[in-house]
């Protein structure tokens, strides 16, 4: 005589409710291993940069201004540390002039480490020209 623990349906059923569950947990662990590494593909590549900018919006129309006066100044070799001053006093509002700061701010020092090295070339400069640039489109 068979019991009620024992029964073929009560096995099946025992069977079928473990596949689901693991069913269920492979394919949590499958997505959160998928975006965990697309996390760190975009992070490695700067493949999200643009996408940060579009989140924090433009800087204002004064923290452009001095962003473009510090560009000019560095595309014509003058002093970068006189002319980040301004950029400075006109970059402190908002999270997004703040953004354009730091991006000021790692292209100057990057400009300054190639100067003091000897290694002034654009391949050193270039991606953060780049993302410097960025805050000066419209």
């Amino acid at each position: 005589m068979t019991t009620r623990e024992d029964s073929p349906e009560l096995l099946r059923a025992r069977r079928l409710g473990k596949r689901y569950a693991l069913l269920v947990f492979v394919a949590f662990a499958t997505g959160y291993i998928v975006l965990s590494t697309w996390e760190v593909i975009a992070g490695v590549f700067a493949l999200d940069a643009p996408g940060q900018m579009a989140a924090h919006g433009r800087p204002d129309p004064a923290c452009t201004g001095a962003l473009a006066a510090f560009a000019r100044s560095v595309d014509h070799a003058d002093d970068a540390e006189a002319t980040v001053a301004p950029v400075r006093a006109a970059c402190t509002a908002t999270s997004a002039n703040l953004d354009a700061l730091a991006a000021v701010e790692r292209f100057r020092r990057a400009k300054a480490s190639a100067l003091a090295h000897g290694a002034e070339g654009p391949q050193r400069t270039a991606p953060l020209r780049r993302d410097l640039d960025a805050y000066l489109v419209p």
